[in-house]
């Protein structure tokens, strides 16, 4: 999981260090714009660490032919794939309450920064066959919409 935070990390960097220059940010503010990237980063990684994990740990239990001994001492494939059963359960508890409650609170924290520090503006482009209902017996439908001059034709 460590390794895989730091590869993303650094690509992240890579991405976006001209940006960081170019608004001349002090380390401080990088490093708590990471610091607030990297719950995102830990939702979005956790399943392939866990399934790399597993598929690990399993291949050298096989490796070692310890699969075969707990079989040929007569434990079933059920008691033998428990404990993984359970440890994934609890990673999933745990995933669920980081991603619902920690998660937004700093992927809004790093939105922010990127707002203030990096002036990072939200692109208004057109949209095209928008529908929307503007009562409960009208409905409007454009061909597009111009979000910078909110206008809408068609």
């Amino acid at each position: 999981m460590l390794a895989l935070c730091i590869i993303f990390l650094i690509v992240n960097l890579m991405e976006t260090l001209d940006k960081f220059i170019d608004q001349q940010l002090s380390l401080e503010t990088i490093a708590l714009y990471y610091l607030n990237f990297l719950p995102e980063i830990i939702k979005l990684l956790t399943p392939i660490a866990m399934l790399m994990a597993a598929l690990f740990s399993i291949g050298k239990m096989s490796n070692l032919n310890e699969i075969t001994a707990m079989k040929s001492g007569g434990m079933s494939l059920y008691r033998l794939m428990f404990p993984l059963f359970i440890v994934s359960l609890l990673i999933t508890g745990g995933h669920l309450y980081f991603n619902g409650w920690i998660v937004p609170v700093s992927n809004a924290k790093k939105n922010s920064i990127e707002k203030n520090q990096l002036k990072k503006e939200e692109e208004i482009s057109t949209l095209y066959n928008v529908y929307l209902r503007d009562a409960s017996t009208k409905n409007v439908i454009m061909n597009n919409y111009d979000g910078q001059l909110k206008t809408g034709a068609g």
